[in-house]
């Protein structure tokens, strides 16, 4: 209760400074059918790190702390800025990017209000790259979840080219020898009918290619 208030309150904040933002992490994936008990929320916010200080006056109101007294300079520095609720411990981690895969994917947002407040959550497929991009065991446990309850709506064109976009980025973050990330989404993929004879080896690299 306490996180979806601070939630609620740091979405209404950033729309009425008209800051473009979309949830991702573990608030998404309860969206999608899957229940997890989860402390933070993850917010991309589709702002350059020169412009962190727009974000922190917009939530100046909510009082969090950050664990620096230099936020924009640590912004600058680390893209994140990780923000708690002093009187719940509800955290907030706040991810700055300009991609186009992230100005797509809020503007695909699928709007829901909670409470009386619209927030804009990251739309299946879109939160389906998020996880693969993440690469841990729990993300590839989420995909599996949600993808089997959200078989319609799978949209594995789309997936595959949201995945090219970052795919320099999750090959310089994996072991050279451990491509086994990508290969666990293909087991998944695999699983369903309504999947069956797309090629979901399009998902699969070598490092380095």
């Amino acid at each position: 209760m306490a996180l979806t208030n601070l939630l609620t309150k740091t979405a209404a904040a950033l729309a009425q400074a008209e800051i473009p933002y979309l949830i991702i992490g573990g608030q998404a994936v309860l969206l999608y059918g899957e229940v997890r008990f989860t402390q933070d929320a993850d917010v991309i916010i589709a702002l350059p790190t020169s412009q962190a200080n727009l974000v922190l006056t917009a939530l100046e109101h909510l009082n969090p702390t950050c664990p620096t007294s230099t936020p924009v300079e640590f912004v600058k520095q680390n893209t994140v800025l990780p923000l708690i609720n002093p009187e719940s411990g509800a955290r907030i981690k706040l991810i700055f990017s300009t991609s186009p895969f992230e100005q797509r994917a809020i503007e695909r947002a699928n709007v829901v209000k909670v409470g009386n407040t619209p927030v804009n959550f990251a739309a299946l497929n879109d939160l389906i790259i998020y996880k693969v991009i993440a690469g841990r065991a729990r993300d590839f446990d989420d995909i599996r979840s949600i993808a089997r309850k959200n078989l319609p709506a799978l949209d594995i064109a789309y997936i595959k080219n949201g995945w090219h976009c970052f795919k320099k980025k999750v090959e310089n973050r994996l072991p050279a020898s451990s491509p086994i990330y990508v290969t666990n989404l293909e087991s998944i993929l695999k699983k369903s009918n309504r999947l069956r004879g797309e090629l979901i080896t399009q998902f699969r690299f070598q490092p380095g290619q």
